[in-house]
């Protein structure tokens, strides 16, 4: 005759609390932070090798927003979307470029990419345009981004005005260099910026 099944009712094992025990193999219980859940009537037992909190007390918080993610059997994830997956990302890369950019060898190899680029903009009027479409992309989304956080974006705008008057001042001590800004300024104005913005 099998024996009756203790009603586990009102008792405790880790965190958890039973709340109703039907008899059955699972019980309904309550973690310590308050999530509910069924768990499987074995736990009392000493040789139990499961978890004894729910998989949100024993999870990690997001990298990047903090949220909890709960623990599961694979490799635990690092971000709890693809959001924050983005800008995890986003920030390894920038503290790589950090780091790789004290290096003179990497710094030497962008310069001569960055010669190369404005070399093959110069004989290639297509490539040329579609390295200006991309880089225009890549700033109004930067802005974009830039403008959802206010904070972010005033302390932008002040180091923006203060780049550019550092430079203003440091051009103003050669008067070559000055007067071909000023041309180059005109003559955007007259090509560029009057066409677009007052066609008559």
């Amino acid at each position: 005759m099998a024996k009756p099944k203790q009603d586990r009712t009102g008792q405790r094992r880790g965190k958890f609390l039973v709340l109703a025990d039907s008899g059955g193999e699972m019980l309904h219980c309550r973690c310590d932070c308050g999530m509910e859940s069924l768990r499987p009537r074995a736990m009392f037992k000493p040789s139990f090798r499961g978890l004894l909190a729910c998989e949100y007390c024993l999870g990690h918080p997001c990298e990047v927003c903090g949220e909890i993610l709960p623990r599961k059997n694979r490799q635990p994830a690092a971000t709890c979307s693809p959001e924050c997956r983005a800008e995890r990302h986003r920030k390894i890369e920038r503290e790589r470029y950090s780091r790789k950019r004290e290096d003179p060898e990497f710094a030497e190899a962008l310069r001569r990419r960055r010669e190369q680029l404005k070399i093959r903009m110069a004989n290639d009027t297509a490539f040329a345009e579609h390295m200006r479409r991309m880089r225009n992309a890549i700033t109004f989304s930067y802005r974009w981004r830039l403008k959802q956080d206010k904070d972010a974006y005033s302390a932008a705008r002040i180091k923006a005005r203060a780049l550019n008057k550092e430079w203003r001042l440091k051009i103003r001590q050669d008067p070559e260099k000055e007067l071909e800004w000023k041309i180059k300024r005109r003559m955007y104005y007259l090509l560029v910026w009057k066409p677009k913005h007052d066609p008559r």
